[in-house]
């Protein structure tokens, strides 16, 4: 898969939002690592 990063940033927390909204609709994959753990999900945002 290729494609550019977005958004890279460090949270604190349990919970947080990432607004997308403003982006070209498309493909998106949200990778996001914890504890060693890795999550990865894909995002189809239609327009």
């Amino acid at each position: 898969m290729l494609g550019n990063v977005i958004l890279s940033k460090q949270f604190m927390g349990q919970f947080t939002e990432v607004d997308i909204s403003s982006s070209p609709g498309g493909l998106y994959l949200l990778k996001i690592e914890a504890g060693g753990t890795i999550f990865a999900e894909k995002i189809v945002l239609q327009k």
